[in-house]
């Protein structure tokens, strides 16, 4: 199965777009959103996405209260699965942590906890893919990019293909 990965979005819904539209002609069958969706409303543009979405809130976010009542009163239809800080899920035989990544100390205990096969995390706004020990770390980049002292990051997202193993960055 191709897991679309996706993380601070920060309301960019012009980018949002792109990547809904590239995840559904690439055929993902999940979604795993890392965090810093910041206001419930971009939620709505997830409606396009052809398949299961599962995430986590990021620093940015407010409260989980706020995005829980907007799914259950605006968006009962979307197929969202929102944990406030961490998510601890298996995809066809591969244990997923997924986290926002605002803690490195969290970071560090989830990688040598050796529980799990893939990390997705973002927050930091500069995609990465490493392996450390069995954990294969993803880190998808974002939606609004980073401006470093001599560029700006490019717009990401991350597809993982758990048949393969393998992850990708992918530029939008």
């Amino acid at each position: 199965m191709k897991i679309g990965i996706i993380a601070d979005t920060h309301d960019n819904l012009r980018h949002l777009d792109k990547a809904i539209q590239y995840f559904n002609r690439e055929k993902i069958g999940l979604l795993l959103h890392c965090g810093d969706w910041i206001m419930p409303f971009t939620m709505e543009m997830f409606k396009e996405l052809k398949c299961p979405i599962k995430g986590v809130l990021g620093n940015g976010d407010p409260d989980i209260q706020k995005f829980q009542y907007q799914l259950q009163n605006k968006f009962q239809d979307l197929d969202l699965e929102l944990s406030e800080i961490f998510l601890d899920l298996t995809v066809e035989g591969k244990r997923i942590a997924v986290f926002h990544g605002n803690d490195e100390h969290l970071i560090k205990a989830i990688v040598e906890s050796r529980l799990y096969e893939v990390f997705c995390h973002g927050h930091t706004h500069q995609a990465k893919i490493e392996k450390r020990q069995k954990t294969l770390i993803i880190n998808p980049g974002s939606l609004v990019g980073v401006h470093l002292p001599d560029k700006a990051a490019p717009i990401t997202v991350a597809i993982y293909d758990t048949a393969i193993d393998k992850a990708e960055i992918v530029s939008l």
